[in-house]
């Protein structure tokens, strides 16, 4: 696992937070792993949970193990071969275009080959009232 402040540009599968912040500015935060090439598989996707992933990033930053891996907006990336097309899984508060635009600019992710789903599954305990977007910073692990 290598860890870095700067984004690689190339699409992989990923789990990953928006964390607001006025004071020092927002982040994202995530997780990524290389696609399997392997173009049999129905869909690749991270090989672990938020929960697990969290691990890692606050053994990594310090300054997140306060939060539980729900509090922050969070969201999945991932892949799915036989269409070749890329699919977010993604909180409410993050399902905005602007938001959205900005990591399909980031990771080089196919404009014509982009589903965003707004998961349930993905509510964060913060609700973001001010304007935090867009990041000015990254804290992200390569696998």
């Amino acid at each position: 696992m290598s860890y870095s402040r700067l984004v690689v540009r190339e699409p992989k599968v990923a789990l990953f937070w928006f964390v607001p912040d006025e004071a020092e500015g927002s982040r994202l935060v995530c997780v990524r792993w290389l696609l399997d090439c392997d173009e049999r598989l129905q869909l690749q996707c991270a090989p672990c949970c938020h929960l697990e992933a969290w691990h890692h990033i606050t053994a990594l930053d310090r300054s997140l193990e306060e939060y539980s891996h729900e509090f922050f907006p969070r969201g999945r990336l991932e892949f799915y071969p036989p269409t070749r097309r890329w699919i977010f899984s993604i909180d409410t508060q993050l399902a905005r275009g602007d938001f959205v635009e900005y990591l399909t600019d980031t990771w080089l992710l196919p404009r014509g080959h982009l589903t965003v789903i707004d998961d349930p599954d993905y509510r964060s305990a913060i609700v973001m009232r001010s304007p935090y977007f867009p990041p000015s910073g990254h804290f992200v692990v390569e696998h």
